[in-house]
C-alpha cells in the first residue's frame, strides 16, 4: 500500500469512528430525554414512603458527620493546647535539635 492510500484509508476511518460516536450519542439523548419526566414522580405510595425515609436516613446521617466533624476539631484543639507544653518539657536541651522530630522513613 502507498502512503497516499494508508493515509486516506486512516482519514476514513477517523471520520467514519467519529460520526459513529456522534450517532450513537445522539441516539442515547433521543431516548432518554423524556425518561426525567418518568422519574420525577414516584409511581407508587410505597416508592414515595420508601423516597421519604432515605431522606430521613441520609439527613441523620449528615447530622452524625457533623458531629463527628466537631469532636475531630474539638480534638484538635485540645492536642494544640497540650502538645507544645508536653515537647518543651520532654526536650532533652541538646544544642542542635532545635525542637524538631526527625522520623525514621
Amino acid at each position: 500500500m502507498s502512503t497516499d492510500a494508508v493515509e486516506a484509508l486512516a482519514f476514513f476511518f477517523g471520520v467514519a469512528t467519529t460520526a459513529w460516536a456522534a450517532a450513537f450519542a445522539w441516539g442515547k439523548w433521543l431516548k432518554h430525554r423524556y425518561d426525567e419526566e418518568k422519574l420525577s414522580a414516584p409511581k407508587s405510595a410505597v416508592e414515595a414512603e420508601r423516597l421519604a425515609q432515605l431522606e430521613t436516613a441520609v439527613e441523620a446521617l449528615a447530622v452524625e458527620v457533623e458531629r463527628l466533624g466537631e469532636a475531630q476539631r474539638y480534638t484538635v484543639k485540645v492536642l494544640e493546647e497540650r502538645l507544645p507544653r508536653a515537647l518543651s518539657a520532654g526536650r532533652s536541651g541538646q544544642p542542635g535539635e532545635g525542637g524538631r522530630v526527625v522520623t525514621p522513613h
